[in-house]
């Protein structure tokens, strides 16, 4: 495993990276490497921003596909041939293209949700799926010299995505077989936690929760977390345990393993930049604000994250788009977009 992840970021930064954390966080975040931005999360949205935004070239670029059948021309969406939506495209060829030089994450979905079963899982366990798994594979190794980081189940303790652990764990040692089988080593898994609180489900469970999921240090490269919200401030009823508490416990756990952090999702939930609207993360109640209060209710709090946790965090991946949880495109509104450029050109914390 180390050496899979020393092809994928260089020695000197993961030295840094896997350095165990100092007791004074100051020193620690002082002598931590620069941070990689990826952006994402569909072709239609990176080539947006490439176009919009043509001050900033990411470093990495994010897409999403799933595997969910045995036929690889069944699944696999937007891996060989364009899928999704008008507005919403992926296809990775093309992003691929476009960004010559950039790395990529994928979030590899083993769900068909809203239909909660487990068959996709078990089936990927057991075998089933393995030409369509070996497709996928084959095709990510041939990117090499590309990295690519790997998002098996993203968000795996959502509701939402149907998964129990049992079988999620097992589907996810068998995708990290076929790697490992097929040698592609210019790729490393992410173990991607949603990290979000809902209301009657069992997604922050007790601190024994994450130990329900986790397939195992052998399977398991880097771990993920989603960042819709860093606190609980912009709830009417503060959910408890909130996002803060989630994200401290992947972060500690990133930390105790010597495993690198990676925000494999961030978006401002309740944000509407382009109609410059606010609405509490728990109530559908958009109100109009300024262009400096959008800033202020996510981006310079979830900035203000990432700098405190620069010790373990390696990767942020920032959804920018237009969708239904909300418009998180930084070009939207012209004061976030040179905040964001403020933020993101600063070479003592990002790669360039």
């Amino acid at each position: 495993m180390l050496n899979k992840l020393l092809s994928v970021v260089s020695l000197s930064i993961l030295a840094v990276a896997l350095a165990a954390p100092a007791a004074d966080a100051a020193p620690r975040l002082l002598s931590a490497p620069p941070v990689f931005l990826f952006v994402g999360d569909d072709s239609d949205a990176l080539a947006a921003y490439a176009a919009a935004v043509p001050e900033h070239t990411p470093q990495g670029v994010t897409l999403s596909t799933r595997l969910t059948a045995a036929d690889p021309q069944a699944t696999l969406d937007g891996v060989f041939s364009p899928a999704g939506p008008e507005g919403g495209v992926t296809d990775f060829p093309k992003t691929l293209a476009a960004f010559p030089d950039a790395k990529l994450a994928v979030g590899l979905s083993l769900s068909d949700a809203p239909e909660c079963h487990s068959t996709h899982t078990r089936k990927i366990a057991a075998g089933d799926y393995d030409d369509s798994l070996g497709a996928l594979v084959d095709f990510l190794a041939g990117l090499k010299p590309r990295a690519v980081f790997l998002a098996i189940g993203p968000e795996f303790d959502g509701p939402w995505n149907c998964y129990e652990p049992v079988s999620y764990k097992q589907a996810f040692r068998a995708v990290h077989a076929m790697l490992e089988a097929r040698g592609a080593d210019n790729v490393v898994t992410v173990w991607h936690s949603a990290a979000w609180p809902v209301a009657g489900a069992p997604v922050p469970g007790s601190p024994e929760h994450l130990e329900r999921w986790y397939p195992g240090d052998d399977d398991v490269d880097w771990i993920g977390m989603s960042v819709f919200a860093v606190g609980e401030s912009r709830w009417k009823t503060p959910p408890e345990p909130g996002p803060a508490t989630l994200l401290a416990r992947l972060l500690r756990l990133s930390r105790d393993s010597g495993k690198p952090a990676m925000v494999a999702a961030a978006a401002p939930r309740g944000l509407r930049l382009g109609a410059s609207t606010v609405s509490p993360i728990d109530a559908d109640a958009p109100q109009q604000v300024t262009s400096e209060e959008l800033w202020e209710a996510w981006h310079q709090p979830f900035f203000d994250f990432v700098h405190a946790n620069r010790d373990v965090l390696r990767i942020v991946a920032y959804a920018n788009a237009d969708g239904p949880r909300g418009d998180s495109r930084v070009q939207a509104d012209e004061l976030v977009k040179k905040r964001w450029l403020d933020e993101v050109l600063n070479v003592r914390v990002w790669f360039q």
